[in-house]
């Protein structure tokens, strides 16, 4: 089996997605997917994945899916830190 080594500044985990509606309390999907999430360590694996992916200096990009409308992304810009704090804290 081959291992491939990937250069860490030329490297990102991208984030596809992380709607607040399936990752918050109170989101519409969130009560919904709750189980499934809990079952396959959703929220424990993203607490533990994104400081680990830091910790190695690779960069945590987060793609939203929108389709994009001239002026959206004027003065937005939301953390990571901010998606980790929507995650529950039980979960």
């Amino acid at each position: 089996m081959t291992t491939t080594t990937y250069a860490a500044d030329r490297t990102a985990l991208l984030i596809v997605d992380p709607y607040n509606d399936f990752m918050s309390e109170g989101g519409k999907f969130y009560e919904s997917t709750k189980e499934t999430a809990e079952a396959v360590g959703f929220y424990d694996n993203m607490r533990k994945l994104i400081p680990a992916i830091r910790a190695a200096r690779i960069q945590v990009i987060v793609v939203p899916h929108h389709r994009w409308r001239e002026g959206d992304y004027q003065g937005w810009r939301q953390t990571i830190e901010e998606l980790l704090d929507l995650l529950p804290e039980d979960a």
